[in-house]
């Protein structure tokens, strides 16, 4: 099955992740190109399905900087782990990162990602620990991952920091706030089980795509 884990166990993972993660999109369309022999993409540039316009560009680019995440894990596990993927989870998966990838619009979010799948091959989180993970980090403002720390304790605020991770699905509330009988998005947030995750795995990786 051709996809993008694909790549990730290719032998040319590396020059591939040399290539797009240091991709300029205002100086490089022609990049595009040289990409035409690398396993699935090659086939979808032949096919018209990536092209050089800014959007798949930025893709080429983030696909590079989720797979640099992982590109020192030894191949023997990479193909462990796909090997115990079912094709329909595979597919799954495979889906989700496509799409998130054409819509992420931070560079940091793509690493992000990357080091989630990194997890994901090293068995710290499950499938569904994965997408959930890439989903919220997809949907939020990507400034305030850095203030998850915040809420480890029960922190009362209504701010719109707490609000957009909250919204993402990184906070609980453990009580909320009613005035005259309507619900305010506001109260006692606390890190849930995604955010605590995402927190870890940020610490663990000294961040450096701050």
């Amino acid at each position: 099955m051709e996809d993008i884990f694909s790549l990730s166990v290719s032998k040319k993972q590396t020059e591939f992740v040399e290539k797009a993660s240091l991709l300029e999109v205002d100086v490089a369309s022609d990049i595009i190109d040289v990409l035409v022999d690398f396993p699935w993409l090659g086939d979808l540039i032949k096919l018209g399905r990536v092209g050089k316009g800014i959007i798949d560009l930025l893709f080429v680019k983030r696909l590079g900087l989720l797979l640099q995440q992982s590109e020192y894990i030894e191949d023997e596990k990479k193909e462990q782990f796909l090997s115990k993927l079912k094709p329909k989870d595979r597919k799954r998966m495979y889906e989700y990162l496509v799409h998130l990838l054409y819509t992420a619009d931070e560079d940091r979010k793509a690493i992000l990602m990357g080091m989630v799948y990194r997890d994901r091959i090293l068995n710290k989180i499950d499938d569904d620990m994965f997408l959930r993970l890439c989903c919220a980090i997809n949907k939020v403002y990507v400034a305030d991952i850095d203030k998850l720390k915040n809420y480890v304790n029960t922190n009362y605020t209504s701010d719109y920091v707490a609000n957009n991770l909250y919204s993402s699905g990184l906070l609980q509330l453990t009580e909320s706030k009613v005035v005259d009988g309507t619900f305010i998005v506001g109260g006692n947030f606390i890190i849930n089980k995604v955010g605590a995750e995402l927190l870890r795995i940020t610490n663990e990786n000294n961040d450096s795509t701050k």
